[in-house]
């Protein structure tokens, strides 16, 4: 990954909804724009898009971006100029749920600290200056990795026939019992596949419209359905994200036909996870 192109991405993603609400984001490198870097993009890019969504919607002023990296590490920082964290969820505020509030359901911090430590980073917040958030991933980690192997469930819960439409479908289970173990909280999975499936009308009628509306929203679906098990899903919507909506022919139709059907296979698969726990 070339920082400066990676950058340019990260921008493109908020800087409208950032200046939208008379803000801006100011990035500062602590190496150069044209170094490479050896990392899962994707993986990173769900870690700091949630820290910046964080900055966005609850912090205030300029949102501050710096880039920089040891031998081992790509270090991350977001930072805002608003009151931060409240001391009184300062020590809990990675944990899941915690920020619960009309504006969000408190997972967001916890899911990305989850994502750095699959890089072989984390997550850190500053004591000391409670509106900065601090992301650490190993640039030894392999790029795109290979996910557990995937189980394709329809509303009956058997084996579908591997043609492209159920392949968006197919569940990797035991990418949901990985977020179940590692989150420990019960009724976690089923409660983060309703916010999932909350998104998803937005998210359609997104892919309906303009192209840059459509390539927004693709890029929330690829990153929010990678971390559900939904691969070929992701792969999907990182193709319409990278290449605009006629990717692969018709790839935005497609996506938001597929979203249309995914309701049932997930919560199916949500319920087997949280009813093993039990």
């Amino acid at each position: 990954t070339v920082l400066s192109g990676w950058i340019g991405a990260l921008l493109a993603r908020h800087l409208p909804a950032v200046i939208a609400a008379g803000r801006t984001i100011d990035v500062r490198l602590g190496c150069g724009p044209s170094e490479r870097v050896l990392v899962d993009d994707q993986r990173l890019d769900q870690v700091v898009d949630a820290l910046v969504h964080n900055a966005r919607e609850h912090g205030a002023g300029v949102i501050t971006i710096t880039v920089d990296r040891t031998p081992q590490a790509l270090v991350v920082t977001v930072e805002d100029e608003g009151d931060g964290i409240p001391a009184d969820l300062a020590d809990r505020a990675l944990e899941p749920f915690v920020g619960a509030g009309t504006r969000g359901f408190g997972i967001g911090l916890t899911l990305a600290q989850m994502v750095a430590e699959a890089l072989g980073g984390g997550l850190t917040l500053d004591p000391d200056r409670p509106q900065r958030v601090v992301a650490t991933v190993s640039v030894s980690h392999p790029p795109n990795p290979q996910g557990a192997p995937t189980v394709a469930t329809d509303s009956t819960g058997t084996s579908t026939d591997d043609t492209e439409a159920d392949l968006l479908l197919q569940v990797d289970v035991d990418a949901l019992k990985t977020l179940r173990e590692e989150v420990g909280v019960p009724g976690f999975v089923t409660r983060l596949v309703e916010v999932y499936l909350g998104s998803v009308p937005g998210w359609t009628t997104a892919l309906e419209g303009a192209q840059d509306a459509a390539v927004r929203a693709a890029h929330s679906v690829s990153s929010s359905s990678r971390q559900l098990g939904l691969h070929a899903l992701g792969e999907l919507a990182k193709r319409v994200e990278l290449e605009g909506p006629d990717a692969a022919g018709d790839g935005s139709t497609r996506l938001a036909e597929a979203l249309g059907r995914v309701a049932g296979p997930l919560r199916e698969a949500a319920a087997v996870v949280d009813d093993d726990a039990g």
